[in-house]
């Protein structure tokens, strides 16, 4: 019989260190970094799915009718990608509405989106590098 090796020791500890910070985050409701990493992952998925369901769209609209074409694929993904965020704007603002998050977990979202992003968001100089 195999004893338990220094993987499995490690993994344990693991688990034991997430759940115990769970746990007492809980008790003093300081869940905002996992409240804004949820809101964060949410965000995207919503946002890639609202683009991939109004990019298809907008491909099927464009080869029914003739009026829709437009001459660049560029063209088409910029407008999807207005469009796209726009809507995702209207739902974040209806969820916003129903739950009201702190600001604290609003400004962590906003800061992993600036430093995780491919775009490197520089704030002192409003440009972007």
């Amino acid at each position: 019989m195999k004893g338990v090796t220094k993987i499995d020791w490690s993994l344990i500890l693991i688990i034991l260190i997430g759940i115990s910070i769970f746990f007492n985050a809980r008790k003093t409701r300081s869940l905002i970094f996992v409240q804004s990493i949820a809101l964060l992952f949410g965000m995207v998925i919503i946002n890639l799915i609202l683009f991939i369901i109004l990019f298809s769209l907008a491909i099927i609209l464009a080869d029914s009718f003739n009026a829709l074409r437009i001459g660049s694929i560029f063209t088409l993904s910029m407008w999807v990608i207005v469009l796209s965020g726009l809507i995702h704007y209207l739902i974040f603002r209806k969820f916003q509405e129903k739950f009201n998050l702190p600001t604290t977990v609003l400004t962590m979202v906003e800061y992993y989106y600036c430093n995780f992003s491919s775009i490197n968001c520089n704030l002192d100089n409003d440009s972007f590098i």
